[in-house]
């Protein structure tokens, strides 16, 4: 590598005394040391100044700004207005860094002649003490389109190194609300000339602290969509790169947005939400032009995971997973008490508990229903309740009691009862949705794991065939009985295989984005 080049780090700080610390000596402990950090002091009323300050009597690297409190944006701005380096990195102060975060981003930089650089990154939620690794740019060992890596990954700027005059001479600056990385990620991404991924989580993101956004109501989230997005449009009209790049802004919108949304799904009393999921709605046709379409799934998480990836805003109201077609067909009518730590899985389990599946089609009609028979591979519960779907989720709670019976998954008696249920679920299906607005995706238990380079078998095989066949049973009973369906089969996909590195585990049930996205792809064409 030639003589380094100095990188400016821009790290707005307000209020963040625990992390800090942590934080900066991350940076100051880089491996690439031609470095200046700026540290914009928002105001802050902890002790967040004076870490600042020892910090700056302990290393001539770092600079000490101070303004009124005003926002993350409006400090990121300042620390771009100051910065001497022709390199800009952002930091938020809660996070950390690798040592070799910016020799990495800078070598490949350097060694691919590019504007920018970006890195996966690794997520540590405080409350829940989990680690999880996004891994944006290449699934099974395949290198993803940019127009996804565009569409999904552009919104943090945080874990991104880029050239100084292409925010200056370009005029953007971030807003002062919430959403600000949003609000300039994608026209970051759009007017740098060429953009180089490492495919290493550099970046460690702290999610679930107190005071963050992601934990706000609904008026820090409705400022995205007022706010952040309208700025973002704006910026591409104003530097003529919109109408060229309408597909992947367009993406680009309906991710963001259902990103937020699945938040406030999870943490907003269900009024707030709808309130919230109608402002996106409207957000959506005020910036793209079009109507949403609203998608139901009802199935496995693939299914929920390649919605998310389809240019429409996804209310969580419909999406069903953790059901079987038994246990909605046997509404509970009483109020059954189980607690579950995962707020998804928890709400899941009631959806299925009381089969909500039809009060919400009583609702709204889906513009399309997409199924896959992943749930039905679970045994039932059968108590004084009715049946339960006996999911991973549900064993995870103290619901069956003594009384308890178990249906077998795959046992003769199962089998007629699941085909009973079956044609009544069908009967009052087709009450909501016609035949030809259904799409049953094939999806199965994967029986390999790994990449497509280097990929081995589960070591119950075996136990994944059997379950599978009988899967493979109940998908020819539906496509005999739903001819106007539409069927989505990837399953002999070679590509059809659990990702190691997905980033919601390697059990069976989950595969990987390249097959999530094809499969939306491919419903795309059937709208």
């Amino acid at each position: 590598m030639k003589k380094e080049e100095l990188v400016s780090i821009i790290v707005p700080v307000y209020n963040v005394e625990l992390y800090l610390n942590k934080c900066i000596e991350s940076i100051l402990g880089q491996t690439y040391k031609n470095i200046e950090l700026l540290l914009i002091n928002d105001g802050s009323t902890d002790s967040s100044y004076e870490i600042c300050q020892k910090w700056s009597r302990i290393d001539g690297r770092v600079k000490i700004l101070c303004q009124e409190n005003q926002g993350q944006g409006i400090a990121r701005n300042l620390g771009v207005k100051k910065a001497k380096g022709r390199w800009i990195a952002f930091v938020d102060s809660d996070d950390w860094v690798d040592p070799r975060y910016i020799e990495m981003m800078m070598n490949a930089i350097i060694s691919e002649n590019a504007d920018m650089v970006k890195c996966n990154y690794t997520q540590f939620r405080v409350k829940s003490n989990g680690i999880k690794t996004t891994n944006f740019y290449q699934t099974i060992g395949i290198k993803r389109e940019d127009k996804y890596i565009l569409a999904e990954a552009s919104g943090a700027i945080w874990n991104l190194i880029i050239k100084r005059t292409i925010i200056t001479d370009n005029g953007i600056e971030q807003p002062a609300c919430k959403g600000q990385d949003v609000a300039v990620g994608l026209s970051f991404c759009l007017l740098a000339k060429k953009i180089v991924y490492v495919n290493e989580a550099l970046y460690f993101y702290r999610k679930e602290r107190n005071g963050a956004t992601t934990e706000g109501g609904a008026s820090k989230r409705s400022e995205l969509a007022l706010e952040a997005l309208p700025w973002l449009v704006n910026d591409l009209r104003k530097n003529n790169i919109y109408m060229d790049n309408k597909e992947v802004i367009r993406k680009y919108i309906a991710h963001n947005l259902t990103l937020t949304l699945w938040g406030g799904w999870l943490n907003l009393d269900h009024k707030s939400y709808v309130e919230l999921r109608n402002l996106y709605y409207d957000t959506y046709r005020n910036l793209v032009g079009l109507e949403n379409k609203v998608i139901a799934t009802w199935g496995s998480w693939n299914l929920t995971e390649t919605a998310k990836k389809m240019i429409y805003v996804q209310d969580m109201d419909y999406a069903f997973n953790l059901s079987s077609i038994i246990s909605v067909m046997h509404k509970c009518e009483q109020k059954v008490c189980f607690s579950h730590n995962n707020i998804y899985r928890r709400k899941m389990i009631g959806k299925d508990i009381y089969s909500s599946l039809w009060d919400t089609l009583e609702e709204r009609t889906p513009d399309i229903f997409i199924i896959d028979f992943i749930e039905e591979r679970n045994d039932l519960i059968n108590n004084d309740h009715g049946y339960m779907t006996r999911s991973s989720a549900l064993i995870q709670t103290d619901i069956g009691g003594d009384s308890a019976t178990i249906l077998e998954f795959g046992s003769e008696v199962w089998f007629e009862e699941w085909k009973r249920a079956f044609t009544d679920f069908s009967r009052k299906l087709m009450q909501y949705i016609p035949m030809e607005k259904i799409i049953l995706v094939k999806n199965f238990l994967t029986e390999r794991h790994g990449n497509i380079y280097d990929n081995v078998e589960y070591e119950n095989i075996e136990e994944i065939r059997k379950i599978n066949n009988i899967l493979n049973e109940c998908y020819q009973y539906a496509i005999d009985n739903w001819d106007k369906c539409k069927v989505i089969d990837f399953s002999q996909d070679r590509k059809y295989i659990t990702d190691d590195k997905y980033e919601y585990g390697i059990e069976p049930y989950y595969i990987n984005s390249y097959i999530n996205e094809k499969v939306g792809e491919k419903i795309l064409e059937t709208l």
